[in-house]
């Protein structure tokens, strides 16, 4: 899980500063505006980038350095706060004003500094993630390649003009993607293991849980193993597993995968079900979108649902209409083709535009149809189309 539950104990850093710069008419109150992104549900995959240049106020904590006879602080220290989960992964504390770092520690001191410079700091100190407003109004969590972005080291994609666009991306930004994703599906799963899950008929997010890392457990074994793997050559949980089992046991396959496709070099020799692809590429592809979805549906269940990073969220449109429709014998199909930030679908006679991460939920069973515009067409035969050929 992404770092920066609530019940978590906090762990001081080892003394780094933050940059903080000046900002003399500050008054440790939140900008509302920022507020309500944070808590919007539908805030959109640019809410990271804004948030570089919007003042946060990091925490820091007196930490004792020597303690004397009588138990009081001799000498001492103040240290940047992080958040501690069960599995010893860090989150670097930030809040949006004094009022919700108060209602997490009313003793520590505010240190305002800039959304990128608390995000270079958590990475400089080898921090997860970082967890803004911990306490409420609203926690974020942003983790994964969205930490990155906040830390202007990794630009976010930007789709201008018009173009048909090969849509690959490269080995790393797929591994970034799959642990990011990874890591924010089991966060929402956490805790919320008997909800129902309603993209996955009859599943609770348990069963989710069971799916993904079932599914990151297979593939491991064929890549391991040079071919398709047999029943019972892959390992799950035993049947009596609880479901925090599941989560531990979704995790270490989660990360051994990730290792696993950081290792091999993307066009090494693999089995996969794609006869024309035959590499490691192609399940570093498919890996991060499936956790994409699937964490979709963790979110979804929670009522907190986050889009697909764009870049991702096209390449998994030509991933439908290239290889899901090919292989079920669907071959009329153009696109995905962007328009000024738009995307452009069409099969088998229905023309259907919107943005990428709608379009891409939408094909794949999660998104609202009212997101997007059908220029041509059915949009009902083409979604039948695509549950066929995903199903």
């Amino acid at each position: 899980m992404i770092p920066g539950e609530p019940e978590a104990s906090p762990a001081p850093g080892d003394g780094r500063s933050l940059a903080s710069p000046a900002f003399p008419n500050d008054d440790g109150s939140a900008d509302p505006s920022l507020r309500a992104i944070l808590a919007a549900s539908d805030r959109g995959s640019g809410f990271v980038e804004a948030l570089r240049g919007a003042r946060l106020l990091a925490s820091v904590v007196a930490v004792a350095d020597e303690v004397a006879s009588d138990g009081s602080d001799k000498n001492s220290h103040m240290a940047v706060v992080s958040m501690v989960n069960a599995r010893g992964e860090r989150g670097l504390l930030a809040f949006t004003g004094v009022d919700s770092l108060a209602a997490w520690n009313p003793t520590a001191r505010p240190v305002p500094a800039l959304g990128r410079d608390v995000a270079r700091s958590a990475l400089a100190d080898g921090a997860a993630a970082v967890v803004i407003d911990v306490a409420g109004p609203a926690r974020v969590v942003i983790a994964g390649n969205d930490l990155h972005v906040l830390a202007d080291s990794a630009p976010p994609p930007r789709f201008d003009g018009a173009m048909s666009v090969g849509t690959r991306l490269t080995s790393q930004r797929y591994l970034d993607l799959l642990h990011g994703d990874g890591e924010r599906l089991l966060e929402a799963a956490e805790g919320n293991t008997a909800a129902a899950c309603p993209s996955c008929e009859g599943w609770t997010v348990d069963d989710l849980v069971f799916h993904i890392g079932s599914v990151y457990a297979h593939k491991l074994a064929a890549l391991r193993l040079g071919r398709a793997p047999g029943q019972g050559e892959w390992p799950v949980p035993p049947e009596d597993a609880s479901p925090e089992d599941d989560l531990a046991w979704c995790h270490a396959e989660l990360h051994a995968l990730a290792a696993e496709l950081a290792r091999l070099p993307s066009d090494a020799p693999a089995w996969t079900w794609w006869p024309p692809e035959q590499t490691v590429g192609f399940w570093q592809r498919r890996m991060a979108l499936e956790t994409a979805v699937h964490r979709v549906d963790a979110e979804l269940a929670s009522g907190a649902v986050t889009p697909v990073a764009d870049d991702l969220a096209l390449d998994g449109i030509d991933e439908v209409l290239h290889i899901m429709l090919a292989d079920s014998g669907v071959d009329d199909v153009s696109g995905p083709e962007v328009h000024g930030g738009v995307v452009t679908v069409t099969v088998s006679g229905t023309t259907v535009v919107g943005p990428a991460s709608d379009m891409f939920l939408w094909l794949w069973g999660r998104g609202d149809a009212g997101r997007l515009e059908v220029l041509s067409g059915s949009a009902g035969d083409l979604r039948a189309l695509v549950r066929d050929a995903t199903q």
